[in-house]
């Protein structure tokens, strides 16, 4: 239960992070009328904002950590500017606010305070438990509160966002903003109080280093995650980012472009059971490459499907299996790469590790719906308008190109690794004989 309490905190992070990830760029460019290479400009400094903000917060965590109780207060305290960030970002159509500085304000805000929340919370899986099996299952615990939010985020504010744009009314999305805003600061209070109160080892309970802004060297295994950082943030989730765009401007279906999203959320809830439940079995890394193999597989059944939309939306759900284990596993193999690394090098940096590799995996993402936005724009989107035929093949290159190669890339990278539940139990036991003579 405590487990299940701590993950409860990605129901709230998910909400507000996804909510943004998956809408703001059309918010900003249909609603708001930023141009739309304002908005890529907004996102491409997002992404240099990450590349500090996340690095700041892993030396603040890490101070934490090292000379405090835990990571609790930070994430209490840090949800709360977050949340206010974000009502105020999904109230600016709605005050009709149009100038890019004081847009570009609030988003830099709001990624800052989300990165003091994030990555304590991420950082704090590797003191919860020591099991390899037991962390993938709490992986899979925070999948299924990512999936509740992906579910309300498909089925009710991506719709909401289609149809403020095409009414011009803009109140339910402040409403919005503001009812996931205190949620938001709920739940991550909830989840830092179930999180501070887990009973640690030994090993992950003594004082851990200070972050290190410069490290001199980085293990080969942890160069290895954050190549999986970029293909998890970047290429893979571009089928979703692009999807409103695919649905009304290919399939010329606006409002497909939710139950497409819908479909895909309640696949996953269907890949918590699966991923889950196979971590019990085998090594978290074969399973990473059976499910990109799996994203594959789907890509391709949706794309061979169309227009038909039975048949699209049950490869969407087939792909939200699929793409549950590549969000999932990753966050569940990082905490073990953690603990060889402490074996290897002999002192532990989880803070340092979960900073960088959210620093690439946040990063990844804002590049992905900067990418989008440079894209659109030189091939010559008009929003609302009927698009040529450059777009058009713009919009299914993003879409499905980029997730392909990408799962491609993950596939080849994973296949030589060799570390799983047994090594890791091995690994566990060594570092607890070097802390009992020391």
């Amino acid at each position: 239960m405590r487990l299940i309490g701590y993950a409860s905190g990605n129901f709230g992070k998910n909400l507000v992070w996804s909510t943004a990830d998956i809408t703001l760029l059309f918010i900003l460019t249909d609603l708001v009328g930023l141009p739309v290479r304002s908005a890529a400009l907004l996102m491409t400094i997002a992404v240099a904002g990450d590349l500090i903000f996340d690095m700041l917060a892993g030396a603040i965590s890490a101070q934490v950590k090292a000379y405090s109780a835990g990571y609790r207060w930070l994430i209490t305290f840090g949800a709360i500017p977050c949340g206010i960030a974000f009502m105020l970002l999904y109230a600016v159509p709605w005050w009709g606010e149009h100038r890019f500085w004081t847009i570009a304000s609030i988003v830099l805000v709001f990624r800052v305070a989300f990165a003091v929340v994030d990555v304590p919370h991420y950082a704090m899986i590797a003191s919860v438990t020591s099991d390899s099996r037991a962390r993938g299952r709490t992986a899979g615990y925070r999948s299924f509160f990512s999936c509740i939010s992906s579910l309300i985020i498909a089925t009710f504010v991506v719709p909401l966002a289609e149809k403020s744009a095409r009414l011009g009314d803009a109140a339910p999305l402040a409403a919005f903003g503001a009812c996931a805003g205190l949620i938001f600061c709920v739940a991550m209070a909830t989840s830092a109080m179930a999180g501070s109160l887990v009973s640690t080892s030994r090993r992950s309970s003594r004082k851990a280093i200070p972050l290190r802004l410069s490290i001199p060297k980085l293990a080969p295994l942890f160069l290895v995650m954050l190549a999986i950082a970029v293909v998890m943030s970047f290429a893979v989730p571009m089928f979703s980012r692009t999807a409103i765009y695919y649905a009304t401007y290919v399939l010329d279906r606006p409002a497909f472009a939710g139950q497409i999203l819908a479909a895909i959320t309640i696949g996953q809830f269907g890949g918590v059971v699966v991923w889950t439940s196979l971590v019990r079995y085998f090594d978290k890394t074969r399973l990473l490459i059976a499910s990109h193999a799996s994203t594959l597989a789907a890509l391709c059944i949706f794309a061979a499907s169309a227009p038909n939309q039975i048949a699209m939306l049950v490869s969407s759900a087939l792909m939200g299996v699929a793409l549950l284990g590549v969000y999932m596993l990753p966050w569940g193999i990082l905490p073990d790469v953690v603990d060889f690394c402490e074996l290897r090098e002999g002192f532990r940096q989880e803070t340092t590790f979960f900073a960088l590799f959210l620093v690439v995996h946040k990063a990844s993402g804002a590049a992905s719906s900067g990418l989008i936005g440079w894209v659109l724009a030189t091939t010559g989107y008009v929003p609302g308008a009927q698009q040529p035929h450059l777009v058009v093949n713009a919009i299914v290159f993003l879409a499905f190109g980029i997730p392909v190669v990408g799962a491609l890339c993950a596939i080849a990278t994973l296949l030589p690794l060799n570390i799983g539940h047994r090594r890791h139990a091995a690994a566990i036991r060594k570092i607890a004989f070097k802390n009992a003579i020391s």
